[in-house]
């Protein structure tokens, strides 16, 4: 699923240790816009042709990724306010 591996792409910038690229805008907000990209693409494309089970599985794939994501950069961002 492309767009799984679109998602989970745009945080590898963030994998470092040190906080840096928090409190930078412009990578937030290309990972911003890879991620709603990824979503459109998901929502528009790859459901139109998945069935059933499927569309399912992508959806909660897709929001289980978005969910860890968030938890991350949370966590980072609380790591540069300290």
């Amino acid at each position: 699923m492309p767009a799984a591996a679109w998602i989970t792409g745009s945080g590898k910038g963030n994998r470092t240790r040190d906080t840096r690229g928090v409190d930078r805008a412009a990578p937030r907000l290309a990972g911003l816009v890879l991620i709603a990209s990824a979503v459109a693409k998901l929502v528009l494309f790859d459901l139109v042709a998945l069935d059933g089970l499927a569309r399912v599985a992508a959806f909660v794939g897709a929001g289980l990724l978005m969910l860890a994501a968030g938890t991350r950069y949370a966590r980072l961002v609380a790591r540069s306010q300290q």
